[in-house]
């Protein structure tokens, strides 16, 4: 009885659907076998007014002649006294409350999903950051004029959200846009409320591209070479399955579907693959997603590779539905495993080859 040395190595491949990725990796498996507001006192009006930042606070009241007694607009509700000989506000009789401070630290880095783009600054808090704000006002434009001026925020950026899950000053805030055109420059500027709604300066504008949409795997094999899994010498007539963790992980910014494939690459090799039946020179792999080890019967004839891209469903190249190569999340991985029923008779002794690919494809 003649016996085959078979060893898997390993590459990746990338799909055709992605939009602006890179090839992250080619599965190949070969067998070998804010400051304070100025406050003035209006003479004709008696009142007491703030230099207009933007809209905010409650409007001033005028001074009563009898009660001689003023409201400020700076931020809270204050009162305080007028001499009446004097008719000028005593010292430190106005409490004036600070507008949410200015946030100047804006810092945007794509994101992690496609279409995303992630921000973190420093809290500027609210009263002087004696308190912290109660909102973020958060937009964004394609167009840099649209979000560096208080009109254009106010009257042509997007707003992404009112943001309320807000920390005390000096504490580093973060947040993703979502829903974003990937590869697309967004500018983005942000202006702190406080619980009076009164808002602060607007922020520092600045941009970045939204994460694009990358499709990209990579594999691994755990228990030796990252590239090569060796089944070892087998004899014909045999069905073996593959004992080392070999873990596939979508490296990519988009879920995917993976589609497999598997070629001989020794050369001049008699070996053929098939998915029928086992003869002289012909040979059967088949692939397999699950959390376990499988045995050899659990494997289906729908779980038989071929030389051209199969994709995975769910029960194609799955053990038992359970664990699936289709719409794998970001980050998310599986373990395959592979079958190999070798030729009933074979006219070589060489090592073999086998080169299996998996590809990452748009779901």
């Amino acid at each position: 009885m003649k016996r085959i040395e078979t060893y898997m190595l390993f590459s990746k491949a990338i799909g055709a659907g992605f939009f602006r990725g890179l090839m992250a990796g080619l599965l190949s498996v070969h067998l070998f076998c804010a400051p304070a507001s100025a406050v003035e006192m209006a003479s004709g009006s008696k009142r007491i007014t703030r230099s207009s930042v933007n809209q905010g606070g409650s409007g001033s009241s005028p001074m009563s002649s009898d009660g001689y007694r003023v409201r400020g607009t700076a931020g809270e509700n204050s009162t305080g006294t007028m001499s009446s000989s004097s008719k000028k506000v005593s010292d430190g009789l106005v409490k004036i409350y600070y507008y949410p401070g200015t946030i100047t630290t804006i810092t945007p880095t794509p994101g992690t999903s496609s279409g995303e783009i992630n921000l973190s600054w420093s809290a500027p808090g609210a009263d002087g950051a004696l308190r912290t704000s109660s909102a973020y006002v958060i937009k964004f434009s394609t167009h840099p004029n649209a979000i560096t001026s208080q009109n254009y925020f106010e009257h042509t950026a997007t707003t992404f959200k009112l943001e309320t899950n807000t920390h005390s000053p000096g504490t580093t805030e973060t947040f993703t846009l979502t829903g974003l055109q990937p590869g697309t420059s967004y500018y983005v500027a942000i202006e702190a409320r406080d619980a009076d709604k009164n808002q602060g300066y607007l922020s520092n504008s600045t941009y970045t591209w939204a994460q694009i949409s990358l499709l990209s795997v990579s594999i691994e094999n755990e228990n030796g070479d990252p590239d090569m899994y060796g089944f070892g010498t087998i004899d014909m007539s045999s069905a073996v399955v593959s004992t080392a963790t070999i873990r596939v992980t979508n490296t990519g910014t988009t879920a995917a579907t993976w589609s497999l494939r598997a070629a001989t690459i020794t050369a001049d090799s008699p070996w053929q693959l098939t998915t029928g039946s086992l003869g002289t020179d012909l040979f059967r792999l088949s692939a397999g997603f699950d959390e376990v080890k499988p045995s050899s019967t659990t494997f289906g004839s729908e779980d038989r590779l071929i030389p051209t891209d199969a994709a995975s469903s769910v029960t194609k190249f799955s053990i038992d539905s359970s664990t699936t190569g289709v719409n794998v999340g970001i980050n998310n991985s599986r373990l395959i495993w592979f079958l190999i029923e070798t030729p009933l008779a074979t006219s070589t002794t060489d090592q073999q080859s086998i080169q299996v690919t998996v590809t990452a494809n748009a779901p």
